[in-house]
């Protein structure tokens, strides 16, 4: 049972499927689908009911939640705050890194340079990926470096997929677990077609 603003009445949703769609991922192939179209399933006042909006209105719906779990749990495309207690970074400084990286119109990060807390809020898969992102940024580095990249010819999520092969394969070859164990990771931001390069400076050099 849903509830919507009247003029949300005349968007329409189109799910096209080769086979049957599990009841269970109804919930969460419905929230994928409204975010393409700019909008949210979230959970209404009254129990039981569920509320569609436009994402631009998640701040002000988004519950706080860690956004591990809620991925876990199929939740990726509920919206979520989450709060980063900083080590070593000013947040001010990691809040203008990670603004590229926020669902368009959707996301929305806030510093408190004082208490050294980073709070975002964003779609669960997207706050997972930059959980990620600042647990690189975080670490006490003197020669840490951070790149933005810029793509022109060619897709910035192909490129970081070849790009952590790669990493991957020499971190093997020295023995980590994994790249960022070899000092550099990749991100990409598919809405900018970015890159962002973080680790070593002569790594990621």
């Amino acid at each position: 049972r849903s509830l919507y603003d009247e003029k949300l009445a005349n968007k329409k949703i189109t799910v096209r499927a080769t086979g049957e769609i599990p009841v269970s991922s109804l919930v969460s192939l419905l929230q994928s689908a409204l975010r393409i179209k700019g909008l949210a399933l979230v959970d209404a006042d009254t129990p039981g009911w569920k509320r569609i909006v436009e994402i631009s209105k998640l701040p002000e719906i988004a519950v706080s939640e860690d956004a591990a779990a809620a991925v876990e749990g199929s939740r990726g495309a509920t919206a979520i705050t989450q709060a980063f207690v900083l080590k070593h970074i000013d947040p001010t400084q990691l809040d203008t890194s990670i603004k590229p990286f926020l669902t368009a119109q959707a996301g929305n990060s806030l510093s408190l340079k004082e208490q050294r807390v980073l709070i975002v809020t964003d779609y669960a898969s997207n706050v997972l990926r930059l959980s990620r992102l600042i647990e690189m940024i975080d670490r006490p580095r003197p020669t840490a470096k951070t790149e933005m990249v810029k793509l022109r010819f060619t897709d910035a999520a192909s490129v970081a997929d070849q790009l952590t092969s790669l990493l991957e394969a020499r971190a093997k070859s020295e023995g980590v677990k994994d790249a960022q164990a070899a000092g550099v990771a990749v991100f990409k931001n598919a809405r900018t077609n970015q890159l962002i390069i973080v680790g070593e400076a002569e790594r990621v050099r």
